[in-house]
């Protein structure tokens, strides 16, 4: 009874708040629409944040540490465990395209050249018979090899025909974990006093159409 009687009072003080009548507002407007909109959008900005925090803390570390080391060849490649990277799933299947803008930029020892050439119908023929050849029956488990490739022994480097790009788009830190961690704190916070003062808002936009 006691939660109930919480859950009642935050929806009644906040989020369906009785509105004043509006002259060039519509009267129709709710409360609890304008907040649920408020509250997306706060979501969304922190859902964005949380995403650069992720970059910045798997696979954009993984690259400002290569470049830290200066490992642009081969020989100078290294392994997640000697730049003290975690290599988790997340990190792994921010690595299993190929094409995308961070593994173009990061290499993988070993690991043959992506051929983005045009192909002959034999060509692209023999690719697929030896596709089939090797391919997982198990559908699982082939879905987790080709998005969450086993990369434990995998030793990284950086493209040197790519410097100037790894430089402008990983050289900087970017956002951070705290920051993260204060923009959802705000945005609740927020949240709360906009839902609290929407009466208040909404007339003094409807007084300022006027």
């Amino acid at each position: 009874m006691g939660l109930l009687s919480i859950a009642s009072f935050f929806v009644t003080e906040f989020f369906d708040r009785e509105l004043p009548a509006f002259v060039h507002l519509p009267n129709t407007l709710r409360a609890r629409d304008v907040n649920l909109a408020v509250g997306l959008f706060l979501l969304v900005l922190v859902l964005a944040t949380g995403f650069l925090a992720y970059r910045r803390s798997g696979p954009e570390r993984l690259a400002r540490e290569l470049l830290a080391r200066r490992a642009f060849s081969p020989e100078d490649a290294l392994s997640c465990a000697d730049l003290s990277v975690k290599l988790s799933l997340a990190l792994r299947f921010s690595l299993h395209d190929r094409l995308s803008g961070l593994r173009r930029c990061l290499l993988i020892a070993g690991e043959e050249p992506l051929d983005l050439g045009k192909k002959t119908r034999a060509e692209k023929k023999a690719a697929k018979a030896a596709a089939r050849a090797t391919r997982e029956k198990n559908p699982f488990v082939a879905l987790k090899k080709r998005f969450f490739p086993d990369l434990s022994d995998a030793r990284f480097y950086l493209a040197a025909d790519r410097e100037d790009e790894i430089n402008r788009r990983y050289a900087q830190a970017g956002v951070s974990l705290k920051t993260f961690c204060w923009t959802a704190a705000v945005s609740v916070v927020v949240f709360f006093v906009l839902c609290r003062l929407m009466p208040s808002i909404l007339l003094l936009i409807d007084n300022v159409l006027g």
